[in-house]
């Protein structure tokens, strides 16, 4: 397995919030889950609130979701799809938001995650395209929610109660 070594930004607006973009650095493995376990047990005035990881290979993505969500949720938003492995598996995770377009990585991402935690909700967004259909057919035994680009924020929002209240 590959380590890393992770770059964290803390937002100074609250203190739910982490954003981690991945440099690919071989280092000690589970850095990021020790972070974020630090990170979580030092909350101890914050009211309860449910873990959301983002992933998406866009960073601007990342971070606009990140403080779209991050006043009703504690928010993980990541660049690394190993990170929100680590995180689902370790337990850290409620639910997960997915930008990418379904390709066999994905599809072994979403099965590991379900093996993890079966009740984990999956989102995922990308951009419609006719060609991976069959993917997509595949992908949705997994996936709770797909919303298709340009989205609807709002929507967003409205179904992720929805989901981590069945979870």
């Amino acid at each position: 397995m590959r380590e890393y070594i992770f770059v964290l930004f803390c937002s100074i607006l609250t203190k739910t919030t982490i954003i981690i973009q991945s440099i690919y650095i071989p280092c000690f493995g589970t850095l990021i889950a020790k972070v974020y376990q630090l990170f979580q047990s030092g909350e101890k005035n914050i009211k309860k609130m449910k873990n959301v990881v983002i992933y998406s290979p866009d960073f601007s993505l990342c971070y606009s979701l990140l403080m779209y969500l991050q006043t009703q949720y504690k928010v993980v938003a990541t660049t690394d799809i190993e990170v929100v492995s680590a995180l689902v598996c370790n337990g850290s995770a409620d639910l997960v938001i997915m930008d990418k377009e379904p390709d066999a990585n994905l599809l072994l991402k979403c099965e590991q995650f379900k093996k993890c935690k079966s009740n984990v909700p999956l989102i995922l967004t990308y951009v419609f395209n006719n060609r991976i259909k069959e993917t997509e057919g595949k992908i949705k035994k997994f996936i709770n929610e797909i919303f298709y680009k340009p989205f609807d924020l709002n929507e967003i929002s409205s179904k992720i109660p929805t989901l981590l209240a069945n979870a």
